[in-house]
């Protein structure tokens, strides 16, 4: 079962990586001593029976030439008659793993990974959330597709535009969604395959077109081809939030940000826990996250928009001035009253959710 438990994480692996940069992934044998050039990276693969019914795994990352560990990780997971790959703590290595390998390195190792290089240094702009780094990232994008014309990078400038529309970065949202229609149907065309691009797919669909039905399609394809992947996890907890499955947006929603654990982009699974809290009226749950993620993402607009509402109904009004001065700053033309007339401000849940009074947030703020 160990054996077979590495073949087939390893195939996990090879799936997660490719779907999220572009890696050339050569497998060896045990025993076997590669043959490594410059700026390749060996990943090291233990499995270990610790008892009948459990399996330690080990994963480490491994500059080729110089043998400096790159990243390390290890878990445990238990053996229910077939190899344990989908057990939560083993995609959460996978995810780690992947992160380290080819999300998270800071500059590139060898000439043909320089494209990949400006993505990744795209993402981490991406997850600032901060209007002029976003912006800076769709520029990346742009230059790495002018290197390689790969549908991920388009993919990621969709969720750029998604973004933009949710933050109201952009006020053109007309021009967003033209953009993103077209970066959309290039994507759809030559990258239907990759879970990654379904994820983002699928967030595009819900929060930039406004079609909830092909966000639970992409989603769900996504999921179906890669479970490993968070951010199609993401995708469905959304997707379902917005098809009248609450309990299943919770469920996908708690799987994906344990998936995402101690990352840097942990925040982002904590909003979306917050939110599908919010409509199952899990209040205190969906409160601490929402100020967890404010203390990481200070600029981030839709936590400060709902813990607003929050505070404002359970009259706890100084902190509701708080946060609307807060909104304030970053949307001039931000007012409480809006969020609950204006039908395209992004600020849905107050009407999905009955933890929030409209009546009590526009009287004291």
């Amino acid at each position: 079962m160990a054996d077979w438990t590495a073949q087939v994480l390893s195939d996990r692996l090879f799936q997660s990586l490719s779907e999220c940069a572009h890696i050339d992934v050569f497998r060896h044998s045990p025993g076997q001593t590669p043959s490594v050039e410059v700026g390749q990276i060996a990943l090291e693969l233990d499995c270990l029976h610790i008892s009948p019914d459990s399996i330690g795994i080990r994963l480490a990352a491994i500059d080729g030439l110089s043998r400096r560990q790159i990243w390390s990780g290890r878990c445990r997971a238990s053996v229910h008659g077939g190899p344990p790959v989908d057990e939560l703590e083993v995609l959460r290595l996978v995810s780690r793993a992947v992160d380290a390998v080819a999300i998270d390195r800071t500059r590139p190792e060898s000439s043909t990974d320089r494209a990949d290089a400006l993505m990744r240094l795209a993402i981490d702009k991406i997850f600032s959330m901060d209007a002029v780094e976003i912006a800076d990232a769709d520029a990346l994008l742009a230059s790495a597709y002018e290197m390689r014309p790969s549908p991920l990078y388009l993919a990621w400038r969709l969720q750029i535009r998604t973004i933009q529309r949710l933050e109201r970065h952009v006020s053109d949202e007309k021009r967003l969604r033209d953009e993103g229609k077209a970066f959309a149907a290039y994507a759809v065309e030559t990258g239907g395959e990759n879970s990654m691009i379904l994820a983002l797919l699928g967030n595009a669909s819900l929060f930039l077109f406004n079609d909830p039905a092909a966000s639970l399609h992409f989603a769900q394809s996504s999921l179906e081809r890669n479970s490993a992947n968070a951010m199609a996890v993401w995708a469905a907890s959304s997707a379902r939030l917005y098809n009248g499955d609450a309990v299943g947006a919770y469920r996908d929603a708690t799987r994906g940000r344990r998936i995402v654990m101690h990352s840097k982009r942990q925040f982002f699974w904590d909003l979306q826990l917050a939110a599908t809290a919010m409509v199952l009226g899990r209040k205190e749950e969906a409160q601490s996250l929402l100020e967890t993620v404010t203390l990481v993402r200070p600029s981030f607009r839709p936590p400060l928009r709902y813990l607003l509402a929050l505070n404002a109904t359970e009259g706890r009004e100084d902190s509701a001035v708080h946060f609307s001065d807060r909104l304030k700053r970053l949307e001039p033309d931000f007012s409480p009253l809006r969020m609950f007339e204006d039908k395209t401000y992004p600020a849905s849940l107050v009407h999905r959710t009955n933890l929030i009074e409209c009546s009590r947030v526009t009287a004291i703020v």
